[in-house]
């Protein structure tokens, strides 16, 4: 399954994260025995919701405009792209495990706010490079790992912030909601990014993808309940804040499975989208408007994953829920194997459609299990322990797929990569994972 796909979706299906599905969790006996008020009455909540939205609508448009425009304009290589996708998440690779300590030590909302904001400043200075004609690939890199380490901040801090807003009993239904509008946007987005590319340009595009970033940043200063940090004379040094995390983790066996499982996917999932538009462009004759339809409409596949994800794990086990999604997205590769430009339209259609239903399937229940087992205070050091081995991957694919597309041709290292991502399946297969039932409730507090 596209690994981009279980943590980070950025065309055809590529999900983010912010993963949803309900209240499988066991409740404590002190657990109220009367459902808490729904988010729709949660103000500070729906600001995020709010603002994550627009901004994951937003981000459909850049994601689409510049690779088109590195692949058209610049007339990129297979390693060029390989490089640029690299770029764009090494700072996981390099500054994460660092940061999930930063972020357990300071309030989570200021960083959010930062990070948008910053975010905004790149996308929009993308824009104009490219309004101006002055974009050359050493831009390009150079504004990708810029925003790839506000990314870092931003997505570690955001996981570990939602615990913090809502209550524990509705951690999933707020990932359900954040999951169900980011979802809808990769429907529409990519859609009205093929047409605005085409009407108005590459930098028309870009530019609205900045201001959904001020939007959010804007909406989330607006947030008000109060965060608790831990004293400085509870803080140890860093190194051991680090290791901790990593306790975590590696101390808690469905915890590695589930790291193991998505950092091998993503892996090969990020060779292969290094190279996606690259050979649909190339290869199989599609434009900015096939593309963008066809990312939207493969996206409907992600909204009735987020729909049927809860019912799947009702009728399954939350286990079994996770490994059928890893199942389904796993083969959803293998359509861009086997299309040609007379049915390259409708096997890429139905790649987009099958990873996206079985990423949510998958990430609804296993960002659940995550946040439901670990404590409010290691959040952030657990999200960055997981962003470290599961994004710190990403780089590594893209290069790969980079580098084999310059060394056997774009097709061979496109079925490389489709047949490396089934070795993520017996991480799950032959885990404790697979037997759960519901999600437990935490070791500890």
């Amino acid at each position: 399954m596209a690994g981009a796909r279980h943590e980070h979706f950025r065309f055809l299906g590529d999900v983010v994260p912010r993963l949803v599905g309900e209240r499988l969790y066991a409740r404590g006996p002190c657990a109220p025995r009367l459902a808490a008020p729904t988010l729709w009455h949660h103000p500070d909540f729906l600001k995020l919701w709010i603002g994550q939205s627009v901004s994951q609508f937003g981000n459909q448009f850049t994601g689409l405009a510049l690779q088109l425009f590195a692949v058209r304009v610049l007339l990129a290589t297979p390693g060029q792209m390989g490089l640029l996708g690299a770029l764009g998440t090494l700072p996981f690779l390099l500054f994460g495990l660092l940061v999930g300590v930063w972020v357990d030590r300071h309030r989570r909302r200021p960083i959010l706010i930062a990070g948008d904001f910053g975010r905004g400043l790149v996308v929009a200075s993308i824009a104009v490079l490219t309004l101006l004609s002055l974009a050359r690939m050493e831009y390009l890199y150079l504004l990708g790992f810029a925003t790839g380490i506000l990314t870092v901040f931003f997505d570690v801090s955001y996981q570990a912030y939602l615990p913090a807003l809502v209550p524990r009993d509705q951690i999933v239904e707020g990932n359900s909601k954040l999951e169900a509008t980011n979802t809808t946007a990769q429907v529409s987005g990519p859609v009205l990014a093929g047409f605005v590319i085409r009407a108005l340009g590459y930098a028309a595009a870009m530019a609205f993808d900045g201001v959904s970033f001020f939007f959010s940043a804007g909406l989330m200063a607006r947030i008000r309940k109060p965060e608790t940090v831990p004293k400085p004379s509870e803080r140890r040094s860093v190194p051991k804040e680090i290791r901790e995390g990593l306790r975590v983790v590696f101390g808690d066996r469905r915890l590695w499975s589930i790291a193991g499982c998505t950092g091998t996917s993503n892996l090969f999932s990020s060779a292969l989208f290094a190279l996606f538009v690259l050979y649909a462009v190339r290869n199989l004759g599609l434009d900015e408007v096939g593309l963008g339809i066809i990312g939207g409409l493969g996206s409907i596949g992600g909204i009735l994953g987020a729909v049927t994800a809860n019912r799947v794990a009702r009728r399954l086990g939350v286990g079994r829920a996770i490994l059928l999604g890893l199942l389904v997205g796993s083969a959803s590769s293998f359509w861009i194997v086997f299309a040609t430009p007379g049915v390259a339209f409708a096997f890429l259609t139905a790649m987009g459609f099958a990873g996206a239903l079985g990423t949510l399937w998958y990430n609804i229940n296993q960002v659940s299990l995550r946040q439901a087992l670990v404590s409010l205070r290691l959040q952030g050091r657990l999200n960055a322990t997981m962003r470290f081995l599961v994004w710190g991957t990403l780089p590594v694919g893209n290069l790969l797929g980079g580098a084999l597309g310059e060394a056997l041709g774009l097709y061979p290292a496109i079925v490389i990569a489709a047949f490396g991502g089934l070795l993520a399946i017996p991480w799950i297969l032959f885990s404790p994972v697979r037997k759960l039932v519901t999600i437990p409730p935490p070791v500890g507090e």
